[in-house]
């Protein structure tokens, strides 16, 4: 039954079963975008009505963690992310479950793959042949 709507109206339908099996579309969609032809559709899976809100990636802290990581990833790339999310770290590092993790995601991210400089000395050890000269060949 549809009812006159204040602000918008919302038609929900399913995609698939529970077995994941795509449906077949229900007959009454293209009716309803016949008579209202300006009406957006939306995914529960992207929806234009979460961009609005801030906190629409803070939920379980399994999921939320996950966003974290993201979240984190922009902030190392310069990129702008909301202010909660140093709250969101925050917990997760006092957080027993997550303290561990939290610590491993930070190392991960602040991780840099360059080479130090080998000290002269350990060149020396490692190459200096028995009448002080160094000798590389490929088998050292």
């Amino acid at each position: 039954a549809l009812t006159i709507p204040s602000e918008y109206l919302m038609v929900t339908f399913p995609m698939a079963d529970f077995e994941g099996k795509s449906l077949r579309p229900s007959i009454i969609i293209p009716r309803l975008k016949k008579i209202l032809p300006n009406v957006t559709e939306e995914s529960e899976i992207y929806n234009k009505r979460d961009k609005d809100d801030r906190f629409n990636k803070i939920t379980a802290p399994t999921p939320t963690f996950n966003e974290l990581i993201s979240a984190l990833r922009m902030e190392f790339e310069k990129e702008k992310v909301d202010d909660y999310w140093a709250q969101a770290f925050k917990w997760f590092e006092n957080n027993e479950e997550f303290k561990n993790k939290s610590s491993r995601m930070f190392k991960g991210l602040t991780y840099t793959n360059l080479v130090e400089k080998v000290p002269r000395e350990k060149i020396k050890r490692l190459y200096e042949s028995e009448n002080k000269k160094l000798i590389f060949n490929v088998s050292r």
